[in-house]
């Protein structure tokens, strides 16, 4: 394949390249020739062995996957409570895991992904209003989802939760696209 990884090439080496845009970065210390454009593809392929199993990855990296939103720094992943965590892999993001609700999550495919309604949801739940919101933005215009169905699945969490009145505010910010 013709990723290009930091640990190969050196540190040195990598950011040389970045910044002559030689490379593009996909996903943390992974990157493209600058020619080679990044599809869901091999996106799949780079998260597939990072996400645990029984888990699903969601939030900002799942809408990364769908190309709505920047690589993340981090991977959100939802499991079920009492879920053990992943060994890190040398040079990409860590790993976030949310245990709870597995509602909006399909029953099978590979990479174990979320719905994007719940992609949404969680990317607005779990990520600084800045990064999530634009990231949203783009996946409500790109139709798979509406603002309806997030909104939805936001208001299916406990009124307990933390967080859920300021979700539901954002969504009612987005209900116009």
């Amino acid at each position: 394949m013709l990723l290009v990884e930091r640990t190969v090439v050196g540190a040195i080496a990598f950011d040389r390249l970045a910044r002559d845009g030689v490379i593009h970065e996909v996903l943390g210390a992974w990157a493209l020739p600058a020619d080679i454009p990044s599809t869901r593809a091999l996106r799949a392929h780079l998260v597939r062995d990072l996400v645990p199993r029984h888990a699903w990855l969601t939030g900002l990296a799942a809408l990364w996957l769908e190309g709505y939103a920047r690589a993340p720094r981090m991977l959100d992943v939802v499991a079920a409570r009492g879920a053990h965590r992943a060994i890190p892999v040398p040079g990409s993001p860590p790993v976030r895991l949310h245990a709870g609700s597995l509602l909006g999550v399909p029953d099978a495919g590979s990479p174990r992904v979320v719905g994007l309604a719940r992609a949404c949801v969680d990317a607005l739940w779990h990520s600084p209003t800045a990064s999530a919101l634009p990231a949203v933005a783009s996946a409500l215009r790109g139709g798979e989802t509406s603002a309806r169905e997030v909104r939805g699945l936001a208001t299916t969490c406990d009124v307990r939760t933390r967080g859920r009145a300021r979700v539901l505010s954002l969504v009612e910010a987005l209900e116009g696209l």
